[in-house]
Protein backbone atom coordinates (compact mmCIF):
# COMPACT_ATOMS: atom_id res chain seq x y z
CA UNK A 1 0.00 0.00 0.00
CA UNK A 2 1.56 3.33 -1.01
CA UNK A 3 2.30 6.17 1.37
CA UNK A 4 1.63 9.81 0.64
CA UNK A 5 5.17 9.95 -0.75
CA UNK A 6 5.27 6.73 -2.79
CA UNK A 7 1.82 7.00 -4.40
CA UNK A 8 3.30 9.07 -7.22
CA UNK A 9 5.66 6.21 -8.03
CA UNK A 10 2.90 3.61 -8.11
CA UNK A 11 0.72 5.90 -10.26
CA UNK A 12 3.53 6.39 -12.80
CA UNK A 13 3.55 10.11 -11.94
CA UNK A 14 7.19 10.01 -10.87
CA UNK A 15 10.12 8.15 -12.38
CA UNK A 16 12.63 10.78 -11.36
CA UNK A 17 14.54 9.99 -8.16
CA UNK A 18 15.43 13.64 -7.82
CA UNK A 19 11.78 14.74 -7.81
CA UNK A 20 10.90 11.94 -5.40
CA UNK A 21 13.60 13.06 -2.94
CA UNK A 22 12.27 16.62 -3.18
CA UNK A 23 8.89 15.42 -1.94
CA UNK A 24 10.46 13.30 0.81
CA UNK A 25 12.46 16.29 2.01
CA UNK A 26 9.20 17.97 3.02
CA UNK A 27 8.93 15.51 5.92
CA UNK A 28 12.00 17.06 7.56
CA UNK A 29 12.32 20.11 9.78
CA UNK A 30 14.42 21.85 7.17
CA UNK A 31 11.17 22.73 5.39
CA UNK A 32 8.91 23.26 8.42
CA UNK A 33 8.08 26.69 6.99
CA UNK A 34 6.10 24.85 4.29
CA UNK A 35 4.00 22.78 6.69
CA UNK A 36 0.79 24.31 5.31
CA UNK A 37 1.75 23.82 1.66
CA UNK A 38 0.52 20.84 -0.35
CA UNK A 39 2.91 17.93 -0.75
CA UNK A 40 3.09 18.67 -4.46
CA UNK A 41 4.80 22.00 -3.75
CA UNK A 42 8.55 22.03 -4.31
CA UNK A 43 10.82 22.77 -1.32
CA UNK A 44 11.55 26.49 -1.05
CA UNK A 45 13.52 28.94 1.05
CA UNK A 46 11.90 30.51 4.15
CA UNK A 47 11.07 34.20 4.24
CA UNK A 48 11.84 36.00 7.49
CA UNK A 49 9.13 38.52 6.62
CA UNK A 50 6.59 35.76 7.18
CA UNK A 51 7.72 35.36 10.76
CA UNK A 52 5.06 35.62 13.46
CA UNK A 53 7.36 38.00 15.27
CA UNK A 54 7.13 40.63 12.53
CA UNK A 55 3.42 41.22 13.11
CA UNK A 56 3.82 40.72 16.86
CA UNK A 57 6.50 43.41 16.95
CA UNK A 58 4.24 45.78 15.02
CA UNK A 59 1.45 45.25 17.55
CA UNK A 60 3.84 45.70 20.49
CA UNK A 61 5.12 48.98 19.06
CA UNK A 62 1.58 50.26 18.55
CA UNK A 63 0.74 49.33 22.15
CA UNK A 64 3.82 51.11 23.49
CA UNK A 65 3.05 54.23 21.46
CA UNK A 66 -0.56 54.16 22.65
CA UNK A 67 0.37 53.84 26.33
CA UNK A 68 3.01 56.54 26.02
CA UNK A 69 0.45 58.88 24.47
CA UNK A 70 -2.07 58.59 27.33
CA UNK A 71 -2.87 61.82 29.12
CA UNK A 72 -3.86 61.96 32.80
CA UNK A 73 -7.52 61.25 32.07
CA UNK A 74 -6.63 58.28 29.87
CA UNK A 75 -4.44 56.87 32.62
CA UNK A 76 -7.15 57.24 35.27
CA UNK A 77 -9.75 55.65 33.00
CA UNK A 78 -7.48 52.74 32.07
CA UNK A 79 -6.55 52.16 35.71
CA UNK A 80 -10.20 52.18 36.76
CA UNK A 81 -10.97 49.63 34.04
CA UNK A 82 -8.04 47.52 35.23
CA UNK A 83 -9.33 47.54 38.82
CA UNK A 84 -12.84 46.67 37.64
CA UNK A 85 -11.53 43.80 35.50
CA UNK A 86 -9.48 42.47 38.41
CA UNK A 87 -12.51 42.54 40.70
CA UNK A 88 -14.64 40.74 38.12
CA UNK A 89 -11.91 38.17 37.51
CA UNK A 90 -11.59 37.47 41.23
CA UNK A 91 -15.34 37.02 41.52
CA UNK A 92 -15.34 34.54 38.62
CA UNK A 93 -12.40 32.67 40.13
CA UNK A 94 -14.10 32.37 43.54
CA UNK A 95 -17.36 31.22 41.94
CA UNK A 96 -15.51 28.61 39.88
CA UNK A 97 -13.62 27.31 42.94
CA UNK A 98 -16.84 27.09 44.93
CA UNK A 99 -18.54 25.19 42.11
CA UNK A 100 -15.66 22.75 41.73
CA UNK A 101 -15.35 22.19 45.48
CA UNK A 102 -19.11 21.61 45.70
CA UNK A 103 -18.81 18.90 43.04
CA UNK A 104 -15.92 17.26 44.86
CA UNK A 105 -17.70 17.40 48.21
CA UNK A 106 -20.84 15.82 46.75
CA UNK A 107 -18.88 12.90 45.30
CA UNK A 108 -16.77 12.47 48.47
CA UNK A 109 -19.93 12.37 50.57
CA UNK A 110 -21.45 9.71 48.31
CA UNK A 111 -18.25 7.67 48.32
CA UNK A 112 -18.21 7.82 52.12
CA UNK A 113 -21.57 6.01 52.11
CA UNK A 114 -20.23 3.24 49.90
CA UNK A 115 -18.86 0.21 51.79
CA UNK A 116 -17.28 -2.13 49.23
CA UNK A 117 -17.49 -5.84 50.03
CA UNK A 118 -14.48 -7.05 48.06
CA UNK A 119 -10.84 -6.02 48.07
CA UNK A 120 -10.78 -4.86 44.44
CA UNK A 121 -13.70 -2.50 44.98
CA UNK A 122 -12.12 -1.24 48.20
CA UNK A 123 -8.94 -0.41 46.25
CA UNK A 124 -10.96 1.31 43.55
CA UNK A 125 -12.77 3.40 46.17
CA UNK A 126 -9.47 4.38 47.78
CA UNK A 127 -8.03 5.29 44.39
CA UNK A 128 -11.09 7.37 43.51
CA UNK A 129 -10.88 9.28 46.81
CA UNK A 130 -7.12 9.75 46.49
CA UNK A 131 -7.57 11.26 43.03
CA UNK A 132 -10.02 13.83 44.39
CA UNK A 133 -7.82 14.61 47.37
CA UNK A 134 -5.01 15.47 44.94
CA UNK A 135 -7.20 18.29 43.61
CA UNK A 136 -9.41 19.24 46.55
CA UNK A 137 -9.90 21.87 47.71
CA UNK A 138 -9.64 23.87 44.50
CA UNK A 139 -8.25 27.33 45.28
CA UNK A 140 -9.42 30.50 43.60
CA UNK A 141 -6.75 32.44 41.74
CA UNK A 142 -6.95 35.90 43.27
CA UNK A 143 -5.46 38.94 41.57
CA UNK A 144 -4.04 41.59 43.89
CA UNK A 145 -4.24 44.69 41.71
CA UNK A 146 -1.88 47.64 41.98
CA UNK A 147 -3.97 50.44 43.44
CA UNK A 148 -1.32 53.14 43.09
CA UNK A 149 -2.02 54.78 39.72
CA UNK A 150 1.55 56.03 39.15
CA UNK A 151 3.10 52.64 39.91
CA UNK A 152 0.51 50.92 37.73
CA UNK A 153 1.13 53.26 34.79
CA UNK A 154 4.90 52.82 35.05
CA UNK A 155 4.36 49.05 35.01
CA UNK A 156 2.31 49.41 31.81
CA UNK A 157 5.12 51.36 30.14
CA UNK A 158 7.72 48.85 31.32
CA UNK A 159 5.60 45.91 30.16
CA UNK A 160 4.98 47.43 26.74
CA UNK A 161 8.69 48.22 26.34
CA UNK A 162 9.66 44.70 27.44
CA UNK A 163 7.33 43.29 24.78
CA UNK A 164 8.93 45.40 22.06
CA UNK A 165 12.41 44.29 23.14
CA UNK A 166 11.31 40.66 23.39
CA UNK A 167 9.95 40.57 19.84
CA UNK A 168 13.00 42.42 18.53
CA UNK A 169 15.21 39.75 20.08
CA UNK A 170 13.03 36.93 18.76
CA UNK A 171 13.05 38.45 15.29
CA UNK A 172 16.86 38.63 15.36
CA UNK A 173 17.00 34.99 16.46
CA UNK A 174 14.64 34.16 13.60
CA UNK A 175 16.95 36.00 11.19
CA UNK A 176 19.97 34.01 12.39
CA UNK A 177 18.03 30.73 12.23
CA UNK A 178 16.95 31.57 8.69
CA UNK A 179 20.54 32.27 7.63
CA UNK A 180 21.55 28.87 9.02
CA UNK A 181 18.55 27.18 7.44
CA UNK A 182 19.20 28.78 4.05
CA UNK A 183 22.77 27.46 4.18
CA UNK A 184 21.44 23.97 4.96
CA UNK A 185 18.89 24.21 2.12
CA UNK A 186 21.67 25.32 -0.24
CA UNK A 187 23.57 22.17 0.70
CA UNK A 188 20.49 20.02 0.14
CA UNK A 189 19.78 21.57 -3.26
CA UNK A 190 23.39 20.82 -4.24
CA UNK A 191 22.89 17.24 -3.08
CA UNK A 192 19.80 16.99 -5.29
CA UNK A 193 22.01 17.63 -8.29
CA UNK A 194 24.12 14.62 -7.30
CA UNK A 195 21.09 12.32 -7.64
CA UNK A 196 20.71 10.80 -11.11
CA UNK A 197 17.83 12.43 -13.00
CA UNK A 198 15.36 10.83 -15.42
CA UNK A 199 18.24 10.20 -17.82
CA UNK A 200 20.14 8.39 -15.07
CA UNK A 201 22.85 11.02 -14.98
CA UNK A 202 23.52 13.42 -12.07
CA UNK A 203 24.10 17.11 -12.75
CA UNK A 204 27.00 17.23 -10.32
CA UNK A 205 29.47 14.47 -9.59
Amino acid sequence: MPTGYTAMIEDDDCTDAREYVKKCSRAFGLFIHQRDDSLSADPTYPEVEDSYYVSALDRARVKLATVNAWDEEDILDAHAEYLSDAEASNARSVAKANRINGNYEKILADLAKWEPLDETSQNIKKFAIDQINMCYPDKAYIIHPETDVDKWYKAQIDYAMDNVNYYLNQLEKDRIRNIEKIAAIDTFFLELKRIPGVDGVPEVW
